[in-house]
């Protein structure tokens, strides 16, 4: 396969390397990554409103690679499908990346909207995670990665964006695969720092002092996956809608706020 690899941890981070390494004896691999972390970034793009440049770099085994100055996430994987890889690309996949990304943190995730990105043009596309902030042995979470793509690419089913989450533990210490949902809402414990520079002008900077997660749903959400030893495999779509909502909110249409006014 033709694969295109990207992430939001830059084209240097150890995970998407570890994956270029797993991947490029059995298939044909081309990596377009921001030039810096990107780490948060979400779904913004900047390719609207500037020109990037982007400058190849030199990976072993990989077929081209680029890094996209400036760029986001979302924008490396853009302009790879529409301009800067001339093949026609089979799978993306985003990531490796350092740290989770489970739950609301898809939100806020850069791994996960590169993925999107693809997806929303039309190309098979898995966002992946190894769940430590600390660990840097991507290798056996690369392994599995490998092994899973083709089972993944013959789903015919395959209506989503996939969301992998690795958990960081030996391989062979893993229970399997558990497909998952999204498992509640998880809470940053961030705090504001307000420092006053003068009068007209304040600092303000953020630290955090852990993580919770709330309405955890039981064996099937994707944190619980984890904890349990489990690589959790969420599917994602762009479709916001709360649809269970709409009926409930029928009343609106009733209003006459809109009406003509003497």
């Amino acid at each position: 396969m033709k694969i295109l690899l990207s992430n939001d941890d830059g084209i240097h981070a150890e995970g998407i390397r570890a994956l270029c390494e797993a991947l490029k004896d059995e298939h044909e691999i081309y990596v377009v990554a921001p030039d810096t972390q990107k780490s948060a970034a979400g779904h913004s793009v900047t390719y609207f409103r500037e020109a990037h440049d982007a400058n190849r770099v030199d990976i072993p085994g990989v077929k081209e690679a680029w890094e996209v100055v400036g760029g986001t996430p979302a924008d490396c994987v853009y302009f790879a499908l529409y301009g800067l890889i001339k093949e026609k690309i089979d799978l993306v996949i985003s990531g490796i990346n350092h740290g989770e990304n489970l739950s609301s943190d898809c939100m806020y995730s850069g791994t996960v909207a590169a993925a999107l990105e693809a997806y929303i043009a039309g190309v098979p596309a898995i966002a992946t995670s190894y769940c430590s902030y600390t660990e840097k042995t991507f290798e056996d979470a690369a392994e599995i990665i490998k092994d899973f793509i083709c089972e993944f690419m013959k789903d015919e089913n395959r209506n989503y964006c996939l969301n992998m989450n690795i958990p960081a533990i030996k391989k062979e210490e893993m229970k399997g695969f558990r497909i998952t949902h999204f498992d509640g809402e998880r809470i940053y414990a961030n705090k504001v720092q307000v420092n006053e520079i003068n009068d007209q002008t304040v600092n303000l900077s953020c630290f955090t002092n852990g993580i919770e997660t709330r309405d955890m749903k039981g064996d099937t959400g994707d944190v619980s996956a984890i904890h349990q030893g489990y690589v959790s495999l969420t599917p994602l779509a762009y479709d916001f809608v709360k649809h269970s909502a709409i009926e409930d909110m029928k009343h609106f249409e009733q209003l006459s706020i809109m009406k003509e006014r003497d």
